[in-house]
């Protein structure tokens, strides 16, 4: 199964059910494949992410990390475990990063834990409360602000955390979002459960 696809310097990093697999995208070949786990094993790899200087790996057994620059990411002794997480075994299945925050959320049933790590404050792991408690569908991270789409509604939140602003419906249609983006213009996409794909543009226009 491929989770997630993250994008860097020309390639592609599939996370996938066994670990990474990299795809060279001018050549559309599988150039590379991590096993990540103790000794090298196998390990459901829920999402991949990266920061100015390390591989993160989001997984059903903790987050790896290991440097982007190091040439031998496909040996597994490449790859630590964080081990400050508030919980260091957890099914973590999204990780978000801008640069001021890390944000991670750990999923079990119908009562999923997100945490953050302010960067600049050292190696200090917090619970987010406002979004702890219940389903989390997705989260996106860009430099100004954090998208937040929960069961029934998506949320923008601002650097310091406070909600900026809220959407249950979009043109009376229920949000359910799977998966929430913003583009470069600023518009919203939300993927809808029922009713295919909505956007909100930065002017508060409606459009699915």
């Amino acid at each position: 199964s491929i989770n997630e696809i993250h994008f860097l310097n020309g390639n592609a990093y599939l996370a996938c059910g066994f670990g990474i697999v990299v795809v060279d995208l001018d050549k559309l070949e599988v150039s590379d494949t991590y096993f990540i786990g103790d000794l090298g094993a196998q390990v459901f790899v829920n999402d991949i992410n990266n920061d100015e200087t390390l591989f993160y790996a989001a997984t059903s057994s903790g987050v790896y990390f290991a440097e982007i620059t190091n040439p031998f990411l496909a040996n597994f002794q490449s790859w630590e475990k964080m081990d400050n997480l508030l919980n260091n075994e957890g099914d973590f299945v999204n990780i978000e990063i801008n640069s001021t925050y890390i944000v991670l959320q750990e999923e079990n049933e119908n009562d999923d834990q997100i945490s953050y790590l302010e960067t600049s404050e050292g190696l200090t792991w917090q619970e987010w409360p406002q979004f702890t408690g219940g389903i989390v569908r997705d989260i996106y991270a860009k430099e100004e602000k954090i998208l937040v789409s929960t069961w029934g509604s998506y949320y923008a939140v601002n650097m310091n955390l406070s909600v900026m602003d809220a959407e249950d419906e979009i043109d009376g249609v229920k949000t359910f979002a799977v998966s929430i983006i913003e583009d470069a213009a600023g518009n919203t996409w939300i993927a809808n459960e029922k009713s295919g794909l909505l956007g909100l543009s930065p002017d508060d226009e409606h459009f699915h």
